[in-house]
């Protein structure tokens, strides 16, 4: 009689297992089984059962006990034991449960918090979950959306995607953004067609590949865009009438001068012997205003000419330096002006006649206002600062009063009398078109009387 008991109770063992199959020993083999907690557990509890029927075992070879009671005894064991297998696992399994159902309210209230329209969608694209966002955006109720095609939303929506299956993930690609070139669209609930940017990131999960895709609506970025087009037509255009213009006064304006000029000579050649003193000194000052004009009208076209139609070549400061003292020559000798280079200069991406420029019109510009009975003398430098170089020169000249730091880089603007010192008020603003060109700024910081040293930064530009 107890035989049969103790077979209908290990029957019923197995049915139970085979009812829930994460209960029984198979249910480990799963590979995420055996390396959770509970999988863990209830391998060792198995373990305790086999340990147990081992003694049993042990004890019937040693007769001690009856073949009945050794029946009952193991049944009994293995009742006990699965029960406290299946409390165990129910408990495990229902905290894990919890974890679950607390990281799914997680990832809804970031769903929801988000602000772009997110949708989770399978493999073939059917929708699965969507935020207010996509309400929002499209006109639709997420109860009606959820189970519909992703196509309802963004027409021909699959075919943009080149990878669907498991190869998209295992492809390490961590997302892709469907905009450029595309001209996407999606329809909204009333059938209206808008612009969208969509960026879709593969989810690997339990239920297979999901893909969550945010979606953008790109509507007012694309009437800027539209704005920022036309005002660059409007630019472009505006830079050839300047073109235009620096042409007319290249050619146009210079020549009525050149006239003028020829004229002045003709009458001091011809009829010199009749003119008095006075006709010949006005004569003289109407040759130097017509020079002046001239020089005046070559430096606005020069200035507009700056940095157009030139390509970005790699040169070395230093040597720009050196050619500059050359060209420099005559003017560095008569005023005994001494260069001083302090550390390496750099290497960089310049447009080499403006960067030669710069430095010719800095360092004539210090030879110009020197202080009387000064030697005049110049150090110039260099340093790295982030995607930058700021570059130094630096004199001793007459300085300049701090109100006018802002002043001397405009067009034409003098500080001092013609008489005093030379000048057109040019060669500082050239300067800054120079540096602006060169994705840069200049500035001056100087003390009146003691000298100045200018800066300017020089972006690090990829030729």
């Amino acid at each position: 009689m107890a035989i049969y008991t103790a077979i209908t109770f290990f029957l019923l063992l197995i049915i139970l297992s085979v009812i829930n199959p994460r209960l029984n020993f198979f249910g480990l083999s799963n590979k995420k089984r055996v390396r959770s907690i509970v999988g863990l557990v209830l391998f060792l509890k198995l373990v305790e059962v086999i340990f147990i029927a081992s003694i049993i075992n042990l004890a019937n070879s040693s007769n001690l006990i009856g073949s009945d009671f050794q029946i009952v005894l193991f049944t009994v064991a293995s009742i006990i034991i699965n029960m406290l297998i299946m409390y165990e696992t129910k408990f495990n399994l229902n905290k894990k449960d919890e974890k679950m159902l607390i990281a799914e309210e997680d990832f809804r209230l970031v769903l929801e918090s988000f602000p772009h329209a997110l949708i989770k969608s399978d493999s073939d694209g059917n929708i699965i979950m969507a935020n207010k966002k996509v309400e929002k955006m499209f006109g639709y109720g997420r109860e009606v959306i959820v189970g519909k095609n992703m196509e309802v939303l963004i027409p021909h929506y699959a075919l943009l995607i080149p990878h669907w299956s498991s190869d998209f993930c295992e492809s390490k690609v961590q997302s892709i953004l469907l905009e450029q070139g595309l001209h996407l669209h999606a329809i909204d609930n009333d059938g209206k067609e808008f612009p969208v940017e969509v960026e879709i990131n593969p989810l690997i999960t339990e239920k297979g590949i999901m893909f969550l895709s945010s979606i953008i609506n790109t509507t007012e970025r694309k009437k800027h865009e539209n704005i920022i087009n036309k005002q660059m037509i409007e630019i472009q255009q505006k830079s050839e009438q300047i073109e235009q213009f620096n042409y007319i006064a290249s050619h146009d304006l210079q020549e009525p001068l050149r006239t003028l000029s020829n004229y002045v000579i003709l009458i001091q050649e011809d009829y010199g012997c009749q003119l008095c003193d006075d006709l010949k000194l006005h004569l003289k000052d109407m040759d130097n205003a017509v020079s002046k004009m001239a020089l005046l009208v070559r430096s606005i076209s020069d200035i507009g000419r700056l940095g157009r139609n030139k390509k970005l070549t790699k040169e070395n400061s230093y040597d720009i330096l050196k050619n500059v003292s050359k060209n420099l020559s005559s003017l560095i000798d008569d005023a005994k002006l001494t260069i001083k280079i302090e550390g390496i200069m750099p290497t960089l991406n310049v447009y080499q006649p403006e960067f030669t420029q710069l430095f010719q019109n800095l360092i004539s510009n210090a030879v110009k206002f020197q202080r009387v009975g000064v030697q005049p003398h110049i150090v110039i430098g260099a340093e790295k600062k982030g995607l930058f170089y700021e570059f130094y020169v630096k004199d001793n000249g007459i300085g300049i009063n701090v109100n006018h730091y802002d002043r001397i880089f405009q067009l034409f603007q003098r500080l001092n009398q013609w008489e005093q010192y030379q000048g057109y008020g040019i060669g500082l603003a050239i300067c800054q078109k120079i540096v602006e060109i060169h994705g840069g700024k200049i500035w001056v910081e100087s003390v009146q009387g003691s000298g100045s040293t200018f800066k300017f930064t020089i972006a690090i530009l990829e030729s």
